[in-house]
């Protein structure tokens, strides 16, 4: 084989390599191109997929990406260590430029509440963009709709109140179609309930409120095109999250995409197609003929944010779950606590010693430790078979003592019964073989009070009491 062969074959090789995967979120069609975020930056593809383009490459988390209607620029929101806020770029490619400038009133991407300062769409002139703002809210999920130049300026309030979710203009250029709830990234599937998000129709000349959806759960994500509106429900038999479509005619909806087995996951309409995500991949819906269409995508990223790193977990010590319960454990004797940083169970002291790893296993989340009653054994939850289990390790350090055992299994087990004065929990009670730590080996003691005995057994205690 000649060299210059060899090289081609390379090449050949190299090229056919899948990129690593990637997330592909916050997708809109523009031209004959898809702009969407994934590793934590802008790209943009081919509308008929390929390879993506890098639009950003700043430390921060970008979101929402939307291109104006001219198809000049490209507006999203970024969230870093200054703050969230609004940044424009050429939709070619080119220098950032930062259009807000305010405190952001909660940390990062403001978990689920949205990040403050942001994009929801444009003005259809493409003079200003348009975004949600927690600016001057006591209320850390209410938001306000503003708008800022983009060729700079200071922020100005729309003409319509406080109740205000995700928007779209209609072709008229004066009324949008929008939600007066926004709780898109809460994770809440299937809810009917006080904030069931509707779709109503404002005309800021007339000042003409219309309701056009009546759906209980959730109808979100409108996206008007000509005499119709497109919206994300979950109205289906199955609830799962589907394209629906209202006519402004006919004053009926229809539903246009089918999937049971994922939801689809903030869709935008951009020119003539909509886009979204939906298990992790993409996909394009062409208007007005609504044909579906996955897009494959490669996003070539060098993988920067997840590469194996040397990381300082001082303040990403969890002390709290995402549900507000409590996620630390204090030693028996006092002397450490137990805490989850970075998906690592981490054993600390109170005053003298070093501080332990006791997992040390990237890639993996454990969280939610507990102490034995001697203190020698630590139980904690763990995904490392992709689904929540528990696992046992001793306290002083080194390899699991057992291999995790099921949530399912324990919660289905028969709960077990006081015996004299010693009682095991489901978590105590998992098999573990010869090398089982005494406090997780079901008692063998017998009961020693008389069965006619009126005397009450001790208050039984979990062995995963926090309270240890």
């Amino acid at each position: 084989m000649t060299s210059s062969r060899f090289v081609a074959l390379l090449l050949a090789c190299a090229a056919a390599l899948p990129a690593a995967a990637a997330l592909p979120r916050f997708p809109q069609p523009y031209g004959d191109r898809i702009v969407f975020v994934a590793d934590g930056n802008v790209w943009s593809v081919p509308k008929t997929g390929g390879t993506a383009m890098r639009m950003t490459s700043a430390a921060g988390q970008d979101l929402m990406p939307r291109v104006s209607p001219d198809g000049r620029w490209i507006a999203y929101t970024e969230a870093n260590k200054s703050g969230t806020d609004i940044w424009v770029i050429p939709a070619s490619g080119g220098t950032a430029r930062r259009l807000t400038y305010h405190p952001a009133t909660e940390a990062g991407t403001g978990g689920r509440h949205g990040p403050d300062n942001m994009v929801v769409t444009w003005t259809p002139d493409s003079t200003s963009v348009v975004y949600l703002t927690k600016r001057d809210q006591w209320n850390s999920w209410i938001q306000e709709m503003w708008r800022v130049p983009v060729a700079g300026g200071a922020p100005t309030p729309m003409p319509i109140d406080s109740a205000v979710g995700l928007a779209t203009y209609a072709p008229d250029g004066h009324t949008i179609a929008y939600n007066r709830i926004f709780r898109n990234f809460r994770t809440w599937k299937r809810y009917n309930g006080g904030l069931a998000q509707q779709v109503f129709t404002y005309d800021f000349d007339s000042k003409a409120l219309t309701q056009i959806t009546d759906w209980s759960g959730t109808n979100t994500s409108p996206m008007w095109y000509g005499r119709h509106i497109y919206y994300l429900s979950d109205q289906d038999a199955n609830r799962r999250a589907n394209i629906w479509c209202y006519d402004l005619d006919t004053k009926q909806s229809r539903q246009i995409t089918h999937f049971t087995d994922y939801d689809i996951d903030f869709p935008a309409l951009g020119g003539d197609a909509i886009a979204f995500q939906k298990g992790g991949k993409l996909y394009r819906i062409d208007l007005p003929s609504e044909r579906l269409s996955e897009v494959p995508v490669a996003v070539p990223d060098d993988d920067v944010r997840t590469r194996p790193h040397v990381a300082d977990v001082k303040d990403a010590l969890r002390t709290n779950d995402p549900a507000g319960q409590l996620d630390f454990a204090l030693a028996p004797n006092g002397k450490r606590t137990l805490f989850s940083a970075r998906g690592d169970i981490f054993s600390v002291p109170t005053e003298h010693g070093a501080t332990r790893d006791l997992t040390a296993t990237p890639g993996v989340d454990e969280d939610h430790s507990a102490w034995s009653h001697d203190g020698r054994w630590v139980a904690y939850t763990t995904d490392a078979n992709g689904n929540q289990q528990i696992a046992i390790r001793p306290a002083e350090g080194g390899a699991s003592d057992c291999s995790p055992t099921s949530l399912a299994a324990i919660s289905t087990a028969r709960p077990s019964r006081p015996t004299g004065r010693r009682w095991r929990s489901p978590m105590a009670r998992m098999r573990c073989g010869s090398s089982a730590p005494a406090a997780a080996r079901p008692s063998r003691s017998r009961r020693t009070s008389s069965p006619r005995s009126t005397t009450s057994p001790s208050r039984p205690t979990a062995v995963g009491s926090h309270s240890a």
